[in-house]
């Protein structure tokens, strides 16, 4: 459905965002019912089969072409589904709405420009520099009458970045006490390329939420209405939280896996799973 703003400009309907969200939330509860039904863990091919699909459609509907977050080439698309899917794949597929209902906003149309290019500039990859965090402060401190809504969430978000670091930090250290008391010095090559990615990425992801709101915002200026801006703002920090948190309570379940394998070997350690150290 395409309808027309007050000011001219076509806007999306914005059920259809959530329509994204909901088919994407409900495309990983039917993976894991049916991983459970059959006993095997289908969540990888899944995974692979979404941003697989994502980055040869994307590639036939240009999405090269349109001003958005995720604007990049087929490959890089994939690789960001694989690595962030519960928050990239339905942000595609309202993306992908619209430019098949014609109102997405192609990368020479200027439109807010200058709201754009200074709040989109946040979403790209300049996540700590010292001008992206200044431009985002301002903005959640800055809202007038809603500042009393969005100054306590800019808090949440930071407290939750800051426990996210330090969880992940934790979680890191668990991870190598935990191989290498169960599988040995070897395992730690392997591990070399998991720890960063436990370390780093839950934060960085809080603190994606904090720093990508103004821009998100700001983008879609002239093309929607304030209320679709605020549940499109909404609904990106809500699904970049809850990644977050499912991404821990992932690294929480491989550490008990490993832990598992041994658990006497790894309750020496200081790491315990889900089995007991007296389990056969």
């Amino acid at each position: 459905m395409v309808v027309c703003s007050g000011n001219g400009f076509p806007r999306h309907d914005t059920m259809k965002t959530w329509l994204a969200i909901v088919f994407t939330i409900g495309l990983c509860v039917a993976c894991e019912v049916v991983s459970d039904l059959i006993d095997f863990n289908l969540s990888w091919i899944t995974i692979f089969g979404m941003a697989l699909w994502a980055a040869v459609d994307s590639s036939k509907i240009q999405l090269r072409r349109y001003r958005s977050w995720i604007s990049y080439g087929p490959v890089f698309l994939f690789f960001l589904c694989v690595l962030f899917g519960i928050v990239v794949f339905p942000w595609y597929l309202s993306m992908r709405h619209k430019i098949k209902s014609g109102t997405a906003v192609l990368k020479d149309r200027a439109i807010n420009v200058a709201a754009y290019e200074s709040a989109g500039s946040t979403s790209r990859a300049r996540m700590f520099d010292r001008r992206t965090i200044e431009y985002a402060t301002a903005w959640w401190f800055r809202r007038g009458g809603v500042s009393v809504l969005t100054i306590p969430i800019f808090f949440l978000l930071l407290f939750g970045t800051i426990g996210a670091f330090v969880e992940g930090g934790i979680e890191a250290f668990a991870y190598c006490k935990a191989t290498l008391a169960v599988l040995g010095w070897w395992a730690l090559i392997p591990l070399s390329f998991i720890c960063p990615f436990s370390l780093l990425m839950p934060g960085w992801i809080w603190w994606a939420a904090i720093i990508t709101a103004p821009g998100i915002y700001a983008a879609d200026e002239g093309t929607a209405s304030r209320g679709e801006r605020i549940w499109t703002v909404t609904g990106t920090i809500v699904l970049l939280v809850c990644s977050s948190m499912f991404m821990q309570w992932g690294h929480g379940k491989i550490i008990g896996w490993i832990a598992d394998r041994n658990p006497g070997a790894a309750f020496r350690a200081g790491v315990t799973g889900s089995r007991s150290p007296s389990s056969p």
